[in-house]
């Protein structure tokens, strides 16, 4: 900041007895004067850098009073340390202070004190981007304990109101809308499970880049200001609408589940029989099987000696008819082996009847082969 750093103090051995009797009250003295006349020696406790201008010419005026008064002025560019609370950040305010303190007399020697009747001007024309200052705050005097002993000091505070920025605004108008935005899945019907996930994901991604840009342009600090506080609320509604969503999708599903069976029913199951009727069912089944082995067997052997001379003649005539008899009579013995059993009772099923034809042609004979149909009862 800019300011003009006026001094006053009374030097007794500068009087102006010509200008008293000329009727004028003062003399200003030229800029080569300032160096040769004795100076409160003060400094800025809190300045980082400062500068003294002299452009075009050196930035400073001194006046001298027919009652040894001395006013000197001074332009002087400061950049100030300014510890900030930003607890209320984006809508803080601060208090920027400013501390003048005696460079080498004591309290005893010189005593530092504001001018009540001038206490500063705010220019009008000062304009900052980011704050807006509103009033200049004038302590009351104090004394700064050193091991060089008490000095006298001045402090003064300069308050600082924070401008909301186009960008805060539209941080927490984006942020609200996402909120917003995210109760919208429970209006959707529950059996769309895919939208309501879909706007959950996308709130939750949004939020969280705007978590990310915000604390971008954030000072470092280590607490939570209201920004922090705003955002996190508005992130665990998210989180916790998204939470919520899915539980009423897995809900409803397990809730369907449960209908659905309900509605299918359960087959009726008939209880196992006792030991000792199994016994009993296992002995009648092994003895139907021997019967109905044994009559299969004796129709084969009738049929068998009814012809042989046949079978010996057709086998010289067409060798594979011979292996298919072999086969089909394969085919009989594993089909009368298989019998089911139900809850330990035989099951006859229905018979089988199968014709054989023979692929094979007669060379020497000048007849085809008729399908020889051979009948089988299967247990």
């Amino acid at each position: 900041m800019t300011i003009f750093l006026v001094r006053k103090w009374r030097d007794g051995r500068l009087k102006l007895r010509r200008k008293a009797q000329m009727g004028e009250d003062h003399m200003d003295m030229p800029d080569e004067a300032v160096s040769l006349l004795w100076r409160p020696s003060v400094f800025f406790d809190n300045e980082k850098d400062s500068v003294v201008h002299s452009v075009t010419a050196p930035n400073s005026m001194l006046k001298i009073y027919n009652d040894s008064r001395v006013l000197l002025s001074m332009r002087i560019t400061l950049t100030l340390s300014c510890p900030m609370d930003i607890t209320d950040f984006p809508r803080d305010s601060q208090i920027c202070p400013l501390t003048i303190t005696s460079a080498s007399y004591t309290a005893n020697e010189m005593f530092l004190q504001w001018d009540e009747k001038e206490r500063g001007i705010i220019h009008k024309d000062i304009k900052n981007l980011q704050f807006e200052l509103e009033n200049i705050i004038l302590y009351n005097n104090c004394t700064n304990s050193e091991i060089m002993g008490n000095f006298s000091c001045l402090h003064a505070g300069f308050k600082l109101q924070r401008k909301t920025s186009s960008s805060e605004k539209q941080m927490f108008a984006s942020s609200f809308l996402i909120t917003v935005l995210s109760c919208f899945s429970f209006l959707i019907p529950i059996n769309k499970a895919p939208a309501r996930v879909s706007i959950g994901v996308a709130t939750t991604i949004s939020m969280a880049t705007q978590c990310t840009s915000a604390h971008a342009n954030m000072p470092k600090v280590p607490y939570m200001t209201s920004m922090d506080h705003w955002l996190s609320f508005c992130f665990i509604f998210i989180i916790t609408t998204f939470t919520v969503s899915i539980l009423q999708i897995c809900y409803s599903g397990i809730k369907n589940d449960i209908s659905t069976q309900r509605a299918a029913g359960t087959p009726a199951t008939t209880p196992p029989p006792s030991p000792r009727t199994q016994n009993r069912q296992g002995t009648s089944a092994r003895s139907a099987s021997q019967n109905t082995s044994g009559s299969g067997a004796d129709r084969r052997t009738s049929q068998d000696v009814a012809q042989p001379e046949q079978d010996e003649s057709a086998g010289a005539l067409c060798p594979g008819r011979n292996n298919e008899r072999d086969l089909l009579q394969n085919e009989r013995q594993s089909v009368s082996a298989w019998i089911p059993v139900l809850h330990g009772s035989p099951r006859i099923e229905s018979s089988m009847k199968r014709p054989i034809v023979s692929r094979h042609a007669y060379p020497n004979s000048g007849h085809n082969p008729q399908p020889i149909e051979m009948h089988g009862q299967d247990t």
